[in-house]
């Protein structure tokens, strides 16, 4: 576009300075300047708008581009979520089965050395 609005200038320029020009070409050479200016002025136009056009396109693919990104970020963030709060109720049950097996180990020593207690009770008597 920037390219298309620096020829749109040079062109302007060019006819400027062509009809400051003090080389004398009358009427058919104004004539003749106007026609290739008017040509000119066409082309740019078209260029422009397809230049309009193919922005607008662009604009559309990469909107839809985006929307899908971010519907991605809302699956990755959900499933993120499902994975954290699994994982989170995996460690619970994991505390909570070290802390059965702490307290029946705790027993089971208990139990052991009350058994030891009485055989060596008994075996004195």
């Amino acid at each position: 576009m920037r390219q298309t609005i620096a020829t749109f200038r040079k062109a302007v320029h060019d006819l400027n300075a062509d009809e400051d020009s003090p080389a004398g070409g009358g009427a058919a050479r104004e004539a003749g300047a106007q026609a290739q200016w008017d040509a000119e002025v066409e082309v740019l136009r078209k260029q422009l708008a397809d230049v309009k056009q193919k922005h607008e396109s662009d604009k559309q693919d990469m909107s839809a581009v985006i929307k899908e990104l971010e519907s991605s970020l809302e699956q990755m963030k959900a499933e993120y979520d499902r994975c954290e709060e699994y994982w989170s109720c995996k460690l619970d049950d994991e505390r909570e089965i070290f802390a059965e097996d702490q307290r029946a180990g705790v027993y089971a020593k208990a139990c052991f050395a009350l058994i030891n207690s009485y055989s060596v009770q008994t075996s004195i008597k």
